[in-house]
């Protein structure tokens, strides 16, 4: 799954939300696969979690991480092991299992969107699974439109004003067809923030971050090592945070190679960072 790409649908759903044809996105899935398409997450509820994702008990910061974050060896036991970099709380996996309860936000957000929508399109989904199933019913009870596509029947084909039994990427290829608009493949994007930050110990000084970050700014472990070459003297961090402390004065720049998790085969990123002024810059 760390290899995985989103498909014709899920980029298909890209450009809808690009044109202002999608408002709202609603994913039973954990593959986190719409939002690493390019779905905004605010336009995104992850009902049943993402395997990329692990959240803060203490404080609710949400890490996102380049590899499946669960660990745990019982169901009801979601301690990923890792500590909040904010608080130093416990993090836990984002997945729901059966008997859980869904995340509030999520559902809140799915019903508020599904209850207000002109159209819902459900696809790929029995819609058995409750409270999520509940959601484009209520598009439909509200005075909406549901439209099914599934290729076998669903709990809700009554309440629909369209069903198509069939394959998510053939219908939605054939949809985008119709209105003209071009689906653009999967293109792997890296964010990576880098800013000066003080330190105070072993004696008070300035320092460099080095950070992945996802679309919306959330932290995201991106890098299996930084290489950072300040003043012709190479230092290696294999760990997050990635911080490397500066030489007084600040120098003019630093060279900063990034080695990925390379689960897309990512060749290492060479960065020369100008570090007169800086405060923090994102690199694409």
């Amino acid at each position: 799954m760390a290899s995985a790409i989103p498909t014709l649908t899920h980029m298909a759903f890209v450009r809808l939300f690009e044109e202002g044809y999608l408002k709202f996105l609603v994913s039973q899935n954990v593959d986190g696969m719409h939002r690493k398409s390019g779905i905004p997450p605010e336009n995104l509820a992850e009902v049943h979690g993402n395997t990329n994702l692990e959240k803060c008990m203490k404080c609710k910061k949400e890490f996102m991480r380049d590899f499946r974050v669960r660990n745990a060896a019982k169901v009801t036991d979601h301690k990923t092991g890792r500590k909040c970099t904010a608080c130093n709380g416990d993090l836990c996996d984002s997945i729901i299992n059966f008997g859980e309860n869904l995340p509030k936000k999520a559902l809140e957000d799915g019903f508020n969107n599904c209850g207000k929508a002109d159209l819902c399109i459900a696809l790929g989904s029995s819609l058995r699974v409750t409270p999520a199933a509940d959601m484009p019913a209520s598009t439909a009870s509200n005075g909406g439109k549901l439209v099914i596509v599934n290729l076998q029947k669903t709990s809700l084909d009554d309440a629909a004003a369209f069903v198509i039994h069939g394959m998510c990427d053939e219908v939605i290829k054939l949809v985008m067809q119709k209105l003209g608009i071009e689906v653009q493949p999967f293109k792997l994007k890296r964010r990576v923030k880098i800013s000066l930050g003080d330190v105070v110990k072993p004696k008070p000084g300035k320092a460099l971050h080095v950070e992945g970050i996802d679309i919306d700014g959330t932290p995201y472990s991106l890098f299996s090592k930084v290489v950072a070459v300040i003043n012709k003297v190479t230092t290696t961090s294999e760990k997050e945070p990635f911080i490397f402390k500066l030489p007084a004065p600040v120098p003019a720049e630093a060279a900063i190679t990034l080695y990925f998790q390379a689960h897309y085969s990512e060749p290492p990123a060479n960065i020369i960072i100008p570090l007169t002024g800086l405060q923090a810059k994102i690199f694409l």
